[in-house]
């Protein structure tokens, strides 16, 4: 049917069932299958592509109807990538971030090496010199969406000390989407 399989028996550790087979469709897409058929794939993954994405463009976490709550993450809602000059932009209600003076906009470098990205979010309740964030994304094979994740201490990511999940669902993966 078009796909290498390779029979194993390993224990997954995100999953408590025995993978027994993995697929491996088009050298792109792995699946791990049990040897009981009535289970669900012990996980899927998919390869970055050798040629590589850029992070250029625009992304933001989805729309929120939190009142106070534009974006889920909003350190990185909206962010600019310009890999051209390597810089990231930011907005926040439409309006770009300015420094003061002298009223240029806001940029900060970024680097990208496969799909790893490293960047600065922003949050603008912390000004602009304390409020840039230091942020780690990895860009997904479809080229839209991005995980993402930070150390600080000031980010704006889902916490399970927020139960009222003020940045994003609590226990899910925060990932950032472009157009």
């Amino acid at each position: 049917d078009g796909r290498q399989r390779i029979t194993t028996n390993i224990n997954t550790s995100f999953t408590p069932i025995t993978t027994n087979y993995i697929y491996i469709t088009d050298r792109k897409k792995i699946t791990g299958l049990s040897a009981d058929v009535t289970q669900q794939p012990t996980f899927q993954l998919e390869v970055f592509p050798a040629e590589g994405i850029s992070a250029g463009g625009e992304w933001s976490g989805k729309a929120r109807t939190m009142p106070g709550a534009n974006f889920e993450y909003p350190d990185l809602s909206t962010i600019t990538f310009l890999p051209g000059e390597n810089n990231t932009y930011y907005r926040r209600n439409g309006i770009g971030v300015l420094l003061t003076p002298p009223n240029n906009l806001l940029k900060v470098v970024y680097q990208q090496k496969g799909s790893r990205v490293y960047m600065a979010g922003y949050n603008e309740n912390l000004g602009v010199i304390n409020g840039l964030v230091p942020y780690f994304g990895v860009l997904l094979p479809d080229g839209k969406k991005m995980m993402v994740d930070s150390k600080a201490n000031n980010y704006r990511l889902p916490s399970y000390t927020n139960t009222n999940e003020p940045y994003g669902p609590n226990g899910a993966t925060p990932i950032i989407n472009r157009p």
